[in-house]
Order: C-alpha cells, then structure tokens, then sequence
C-alpha cells in the first residue's frame, strides 16, 4: 500500500473483536496518504500493542487526516503502553470533529505520537475514560525542539476517572486551545485509584501536564476544572510553559497546581498571563508548592491574574514555600487576592520573611493593605522560644524533680506562633522531638544530669516540659533544649533554647545527702515513703522505721508474732509422753491385779474408763503445744472434752453410787451399772453433738488474736454457742463437787479417795476459764496455764486412784503383818481402807462385789 492514496467515507464498525492477535482497526504500515471522513467505530476491542482504531509502524511520511470520527464503547488488553485512539509512528494526523466516548484500557492512553510526528486537532470530544495502570491522555515523544507536534484546538474532555497527566511532552513544542477539561481523574477524589502507577511516576502523579526535557506549551482561553491529583504541573527543569487566559478552579491537588521540588524531578519555567485561580484546595499551598529546588531550575512568573477562595489545610492558601531562593524566583505582578485561606498563611508561606515571593502591585498601597491583613503571611518557624507562661528554674537541690511546666513554643519570622500538629493526624516523621541536656557554667569538674526521660515530642502549640529530674553538684548550670527533628518543617537555626540555674549546696541536717538516681552523683531529699509508716518513721525513701513502736514490717504495719517458747512445749510433750507410759502401766497393772479386792472394789471398768481419758488429756496437752489451725483446734477441743467426759464423768458416777450408798440405802440397789454408764456417755453425746454442729456451721475456726502490746498469735475461735459447752461442764463440776463434800463423813472404811480429785479438777477448771476469758493474755501463758493444771490434776488422779492402789497391793504381798496393819492404819496416806475384805459387803443388784 506503500505512496498510496485512501479514501474512507461514511464507513460504520460495530462489534470488532480480535483475542488472537493485535486487531487494530485501521493498520498502516508504509507511507501514505489517507483521507476519513464519517467513521464511526462501537464497540471494538482488541488486545495488541499499539493503536486500537489507528496503527502504524515504520511510517515517516505518512498523512492522515480526518473529519467527523467516532469511537465508542472501545477497550485495549494490553498490559503494556498502548492506545485507545491512534498510535503514530512517524508523519502527520489532522483531524477534525472527533468524539472518543466510553473507552479505557489495561494500560492506554488516547493519542500516542512518537519521533518525527505532529499531530492537529480541532474539535475534540472526550467523556468517560479509563486505564487501569494509569497513562497520559495526550502522549507526545517528538523530541524535534522547533517543531509544534501536538496541537490541540476547541477541546471538551471529561469524565477521566484514572491517574496520568492529561498531556505528557518529552522535548516537543505544544499548543492548546480553548480547552475545557472537567471532572478529571475522579478515583483519586474516592480513593479508587489503581496503585500501580507505572513506570513514570512523574507522568502519573501529574494531573494536568508534565514537560520533560526542553518541551515547551503555550495554553490559552482554557479552562481546567474538578482535577484531583498529587500536583497539576510536573515539568523538567529546562521546559517552558505558558498560561495565558486560563482558569483553573474545584479541583484537589494535594502539593498543589504548579509544583516544585527536586525530589520528583519537578520544576521548570512559568509564565502565567490574565489567569483565574478559584475554590481551589490543597494540604501546603492549594496553587504553589515549592521545596528542595535548585534556584536555577524553577522561575514562575505571574501577571495581572486573579486567586479567589484557594485553601490549603496547613500552610499557605495560595503559595507555600520552603526554599530560601523564592525571592528571586517566584514574583506575583499586578494580580488580586481575595479569601484566599490557610491554617498558617492565608496568602504566602515562606522559609522565613526574606526569602518570600515578590510582589508587585500598581498601587503600593496594596501590597501594605496585604501586609497588614491577618494571618495573610507566615514562615517556617524561625524561633523556639520559652513561654511567658512557663515556669523558669532558678534554683533547686540535687535530686529535685521539677514538677512544674517549662512551655515552648515556636514562632515564625511575623511573630506568629506555630502549631506542632495533632498526634492523631501527624505521621510518625511529622512529628516534633526534643532533648535536654544540662551545661555546666563553671571551669570544676562539677556535673549534672537529667535522670529518667531525656527526650520528648511535641505536640499542639507546645513543647511541654514537666516531671524534670535533676542531680548534680552544688554549681551554675545551664539547662538546654534543643529541636532534634522538625517535622513537617524545615530545619531552622534558632531550635534550641536555654535558662540558666543553681543547684544549691545541701543542707544535710535536715536532709539526706547519698548517692541514690546517679552512680556517682549525691541527691539530697528528704525522704518519703509512698505508702504510710503509720506509727513509724520515715528515715529514707519508702524505708520505715518501726523501733518505736509495737509494730513490724516494711510500712510498720505487721504485727509481732507471738514465738511459742519451744523448751517448754518439748518439756510439755515429754511429760505426756511419760504420763502417757505410766497410763500403759496403769492398764496393764488393773488387768494383772483385777481379781484384787482393792482393785475391784475401785470397779474395774471405771478404772479403765479413767486411764482411756488420762489417754485424752496426754493428747490435750501434746496439741497445746502446736500452732493453731482449724484441725488443731477442733482436736483441742475433742481432746479436752473427751478426757473430762471419761474421767471426771466417772469419777463423778463413783462419787454418786457412794452418795445413794450411805445416804440412801434404800434406793442403792436401784443405781445399777449401766446407768453409771449412761450418765457418763450422755457426757460424750453431748460434747460430740455440740462438735458436730459447730462442724456444720463452720464454727471452728483458727484466727488471729492481738495481745496488749499489739503482737498476733493465732487462737482458736469457737461457736457462739461455745457457752454451752462451759456451761454443761461447771455443771457437772458443781455437782461433783457437791457430792464429794457430801460424803465427807462417810466411813472411811468405804471411802474411796475421790474428794480430792474433784477438788483439784475444779481448781484447775477455775484457772482454765479465767484464762480463757481474760483478753490480751499471751496464747504461750495461756497454754501453760492449762498444760500445767491438767498435768497436776492428772498426776493427782493417778497417784489417788492407780498408783495408793497398787502401793497397798504391793506392801500387802511383801511386808509382814505389823508392816500392812500399819500402813492401813487410818493414819497412813494409803489407808483408804482398814481390811481389803471389807469391801466385800454384799449389796443386791452390785457386780464384780464392787461399792463402786
């Protein structure tokens, strides 16, 4: 087809569809001259590289020009660069009446032209467009210098939901006219956007134009509109870029509409002539952003124009600069400002007042109404400087802690105070940080520190100070705090601040002078504990002392513990023991001499019944010397009570059998055995009752009991019903006693030796119960008392009631006549009767020829 001539009129494609190769709908591979005219394209997709509706390859003079064209409802699957409308290779397309609505691609743009093209159109319509990797609208890699490549003339384009600057020139010349461009990449404004920007970050993250190399574009009578993007120019440093008669209005560009800043490879040259900037927003100048640029890679300059109702959420509601160098770069000519706002600069924010844009008005009054206004200027911060508000340290004690506030806040070159930013919006690097360090002010070998925190953040308004804790030498420091990073913005050379202070010699009779936060350093303080010493002292930091008082412990709030004094409870446990072997004996001798008229005549079975309770008692005295618990206290009492009921309560049914002998002889026969034997378990059943219900009801318990002098032993508690248990038991005491003083008279040839039992065994019940009542009594003299009363009245029942028996029964086998009728004299301590064979009287209904 090569020097051929084409003609293409009135031609309608609906539903192209290639998936197995590169399908383009018009391919040109050779040099030609084609002429379009009524094309209508709907619905065509294909998945080659290069142009869906026009293609070419190896062309270098290749005319295409067109009149009334239409693509629709088009898509290229392409993954890498390609084009929804033509790919040019080489020649020249002009064009006409060309309306591209609802297309997109993986990777597309809509005109693609390379070396050695140009490229005229002339009433351009485009609505609905989308790539999913995002890709310039208008791609232009003509890099002739002279030659105008893409001009583009009466142009509506709308609706682009993805990334990619509108139009990319790399070393070519462009020209635009009354172009309208309106709601242009619209995922950026819902966050829609697709994250792979592709290989040209500069080209993605533009939303208007990007210029590289030496491009240089003239716009004229055009309007931008509703464009949402990081930035909306993003030029190389040697382009030029013209702006006459342009309005630019509703859009977003986060780092604003002409962008600067090396980083990003974004600078350039500016002339902007009879423009509109409105409603635009931004975070750090909504039109103006400029940081880290070479002076010599940026100038923009900008005259008779107009810039209503910009905003940017920080800093500078038109421009927002930190390079020292805007001052000779960036100069406003003639233009009007009016409700342009910021949180820090309603019109300008600069590095400092001297490096701010320069602005030039017809009537100097302007400039000065401008000055004046508020808030219209402001610069990075230029000073940290110490609140009149804040606390200034003047002097204080090694170790003190400053609790007061030291407030900083920073200030910009129009005296207006900063805000270091809100912890929940900052980012991590926006964030403020400081340190203190102490200087010391004198030539001596003195030093100070900060202990703990020496670092900190600012945040708000403030850099905020407090809980300040300082040891040192008695001396002249210097307290410093200094900036270490600077957030969001730029470092600047008066970030640190300073106040001078003493710390003070210590006065060491009234405080403590040691070494205690510092290994070397002496703090002097007075001490404190944070938790009371009650009635102790505090002699040094949460150090008690509790000398003077009857209390122990960290915080003196412990009670002394009552030692139990161990060679009297192993004196104790020895003695039951021995009592215990003599009691073995005592059984073994009833067994060996029971047929013996003194043994029988004491009944046999109560004999025994006794030592099985001196068995009890012994088991008394042995938990006596034990610390108490729940089980040790209910086997105190079980022990105690069990030895009473077998051994008084027998001594007691003796003692009554005695009475009814000699006092009632008619009614003798009817006290028959068993019901001595019931009177002495309904002793048993009663205490078991009342040990069961305490059980029941938790009655028993181990607690704790304070003397006098505030030292804690622990005691056993009982039920209330403890009373009862008293009670029954002086009772049956009384009446034993009773009786015994009632049979005083008897004969003694029929008196068995059970007064005296009885009378001891109330003696030491008197002394147990005193004890047991009388508060604040020592638990180790408690014990003693009752070790002591029942080791007596036990030894008194086994020396009156076992031990005379088997004397007179020994002597009786061993001594002559005149020996055994002295020692049965009434006048021996052993005579407890006169003839063994007077105990042998016969009484009806009596057993084992038994009295008792």
């Amino acid at each position: 087809m090569g020097y051929m001539r084409v003609e293409l009129e009135d031609i309608y494609f609906e539903n192209i569809n290639t998936y197995s190769s590169d399908g383009s709908l018009f391919y040109f591979n050779e040099d030609m001259i084609v002429n379009m005219k009524n094309v209508y394209a709907n619905n065509v997709y294909g998945i080659g590289i290069g142009g869906l509706f026009i293609n070419t390859i190896n062309t270098k003079n290749l005319i295409i020009t067109a009149y009334n064209v239409t693509l629709s409802n088009s898509y290229i699957a392409s993954s890498r660069t390609s084009s929804v409308f033509i790919w040019l290779t080489g020649g020249t397309f002009k064009a006409e009446k060309v309306t591209i609505k609802n297309t997109g691609g993986d990777c597309a743009g809509i005109i693609i032209h390379q070396s050695s093209t140009s490229v005229e159109i002339t009433d351009l319509y485009i609505d609905e467009f989308n790539s999913k990797i995002p890709t310039s609208i208008f791609s232009d890699e003509e890099e002739d210098y002279s030659k105008v490549s893409l001009k583009v003339t009466n142009a509506e384009i709308k609706n682009i939901k993805s990334r990619g600057a509108l139009f990319y020139f790399h070393g070519s010349n462009g020209e635009l006219k009354n172009i309208t461009a309106h709601n242009i990449h619209t995922c950026y404004k819902d966050d829609s956007c697709n994250r792979n920007t592709g290989s040209n970050i500069i080209q993605t993250k533009s939303s208007i134009m990007s210029l590289n190399s030496k491009s240089t574009v003239s716009i004229e009578d055009s309007t931008f509109s509703n464009i949402y993007g990081e930035w909306g120019f993003g030029n190389s440093h040697s382009s030029q870029t013209e702006l006459r008669n342009v309005t630019i209005k509703d859009g977003y560009e986060k780092n604003g509409i002409f962008y600067f800043n090396k980083d990003d490879t974004s600078s350039g040259m500016f002339n902007i002539y009879n423009s509109t900037f409105l409603n635009n927003n931004g975070i750090k100048g909504s039109v103006i952003h400029i940081k880290n640029v070479l002076e010599t890679n940026y100038r923009l300059t900008i005259n008779n124009s107009t810039f209503y109702n910009n905003h940017s959420s920080m800093y500078g509601g038109v421009i927002y600069s930190v390079e020292s160098n805007t001052n000779k770069n960036v100069h406003f000519d003639n233009c009007k400002f009016k409700n342009n706002t910021a949180q820090y600069g309603n019109l300008a924010y600069s590095l400092n007042e001297n490096s701010e844009p320069i602005f030039t008005f017809n009537d100097s009054q302007t400039l000065q109404d401008l000055k004046s206004g508020s808030n219209m200027f402001a610069s990075n911060p230029t000073e940290l400087i110490i609140n009149n508000d804040s606390y200034f340290l003047d002097s204080i004690l090694s170790g003190d802690t400053v609790n007061e506030t030291i407030i900083g806040n920073i200030y910009d070159d129009y005296n207006s105070q900063l805000s270091f930013g809100n912890i929940n919006t900052l980012n991590m690097d926006e964030i403020v940080f400081y340190e203190i360090s102490i200087k010391n002010n004198e030539e001596s070998s003195n030093q100070a520190e900060v202990i703990g925190q020496t670092k900190g953040y600012c945040l708000d308004d403030a850099c905020l100070i407090n809980n300040l804790h300082v040891v040192g030498d008695p001396g002249h420091y210097t307290l410093l705090i200094k900036l270490l990073t600077f957030g969001a913005f730029s470092k600047f050379e008066k970030n640190h601040v300073s106040m001078d202070f003493d710390i003070l010699a210590c006065d060491e009779s009234k405080y403590i002078f040691q070494v205690k936060e510092h290994e070397s350093i002496k703090s002097c303080y007075m001490p404190t504990c944070s938790i009371s010493c009650n009635n102790g002292k505090c002699v040094n930091d949460n150090v008690c002392d509790c000398s003077k008082t009857t209390f122990t412990g960290l915080y003196c709030d412990e009670h002394y513990k009552v030692e139990r004094i161990k060679i009297f409870d192993i004196l104790y446990r020895i003695i039951a023991i021995i009592i215990t072997i003599i009691t073995i004996l005592c059984i073994f001798g009833i067994y060996r001499y029971k047929n013996n008229p003194i043994i029988k005549g004491g009944g046999i079975q109560f004999l025994i019944l006794i030592l099985i309770g001196i068995f009890f008692n012994c088991g008394y005295i042995y938990t006596l010397t034990m610390e108490r618990t729940n089980f040790i206290c209910f086997y105190i009492y079980f022990l105690k009570n069990m030895g009473f009921s077998l051994v008084f309560g027998s001594i007691f049914v003796k003692t009554f059998r005695i009475y009814i002998i000699f006092k009632h002889v008619r009614k003798s026969a009817s006290f028959q055995l068993y019901k001595m034997f019931s009177i002495i378990g309904g002793i048993v059943i009663y205490h078991l009752l009342l040990l069961s219900i305490w059980i029941k009801l938790d009655g028993i318990k181990s607690t704790p009991v304070y003397s006098i002098n505030n030292y804690e032993y622990i005691d056993c508690q009982y039920h209330k019903s403890h009373v009862l248990s008293v009670l029954f038991n002086l009772v049956v005491l009384i009446m034993g006693i009773a009786l015994a003083y009632s049979i005083r008279h008897v004969n003694e040839n029929f008196q068995e030796q059970l007064a005296i039992p009885i009378y001891v065994y109330g003696i030491y019940s008197f002394f147990e119960i005193t004890v047991e009542y009388i508060e604040n009594i020592p638990l180790g003299f408690k014990d003693g008392i009752r070790n002591i009363a029942m080791i007596i009245y036990t030894i008194v029942i086994l020396y009156y009631l076992y031990i005379e028996k088997f004397y007179i029964i020994y002597y009786s086998k061993n001594k002559n006549t005149e020996g055994k009728n002295r020692l049965l004299s009434p006048k021996s301590p052993f005579a407890t009767v006169k003839n063994k064979n007077v105990l042998n009287i016969n009484f009806k209904n009596t057993h084992n020829n038994s009295i008792i």
